[in-house]
């Protein structure tokens, strides 16, 4: 299996917002890094159909 591409950044999160993360990212079995990948996951996978028709629209151009 290959090695999945990640890019590592710096995060400023509000810390009123940590306690939440941190509890959810163990609800959810995973770190809070991990708990932002499955947001972002779930966040793309249930976008509607026209947000989803833009973004491909986006990335087609960024590839020009």
């Amino acid at each position: 299996m290959a090695a999945k591409q990640v890019k590592k950044m710096n995060v400023a999160l509000d810390m009123d917002i940590m306690p939440w993360l941190n509890y959810e990212a163990a609800r959810r079995d995973t770190s809070v890094t991990g708990l932002i990948n499955l947001l972002a996951y779930e966040s793309r996978d249930n976008a509607p159909e026209a947000v989803r028709e833009n973004f491909k629209q986006f990335m087609e151009t960024r590839e020009k």
